[in-house]
């Protein structure tokens, strides 16, 4: 027996009396086509005709994880805050969560709504992760930190990447591939440098 889809229409307007002019974008997305990927990937079908659909949805509503949000009550500082912290992930460890959700957070924060894409993030710590490698290469404690610390700022916006592929739908089977590259070059690199290292007899 075959699952019954529920139709959802998205109203023209919000019909709150209190409700001021919904902005145009959030985390860098169209807020009608935000809320219309938003219900596909819920499973709804999304359909035009409101006469024809289970439930008539308005478009100030927000879907972050499990809440819903209004931007004409909650206000788009509000939810593009909740949209950020439902990013984050269970299975992170002490120090993504404590730390490199927080800056990457911020990171995200400030390119959402720019023209900036996951990929084109995912490309410039590919670059760093490479440049950890020759700098822990050169041996001293000064160069070994700023090594560690190219690979530690690689971590952090490998973060970036994924939410911003998440918070503006732009996520693909290529940008998976290049994230994991971008780990396993950023490691190979550093470790390389950090071997070289240690056979030498300075």
């Amino acid at each position: 027996m075959s699952e019954v889809v529920q139709k959802v229409a998205i109203a023209a307007a919000c019909e709150h009396p209190d409700s001021a002019p919904l902005p145009e974008r959030v985390c860098g997305v169209d807020t009608r086509t935000r809320l219309h990927k938003t219900l596909e990937k819920k499973g709804y079908e999304v359909v035009a005709d409101e006469a024809g659909a289970d439930e008539i949805v308005e478009p100030c509503r927000i879907y972050a994880g499990d809440q819903q949000l209004s931007l004409c009550k909650d206000g788009l500082r509000e939810v593009e805050t909740q949209l950020l912290l439902s990013l984050r992930k269970n299975v992170d460890g002490m120090v993504a969560r404590h730390l490199n959700r927080k800056i990457s957070g911020w990171v995200s924060r400030m390119v959402m709504n720019t023209g900036v894409r996951p990929n084109h993030v995912t490309l410039f710590t590919i670059v760093l992760g490479v440049l950890a490698g020759p700098a822990v290469a050169m041996g001293t404690w000064a160069w070994g930190v700023v090594g560690a610390g190219l690979l530690q700022l690689q971590s952090i916006l490998d973060g970036v990447d994924g939410e911003l592929s998440r918070l503006k739908f732009q996520g693909s089977k290529l940008g998976e591939w290049h994230d994991t590259v971008s780990d396993d070059i950023s490691n190979l690199s550093f470790f390389a440098g950090a071997t070289y290292v240690a056979t030498e007899p300075w």
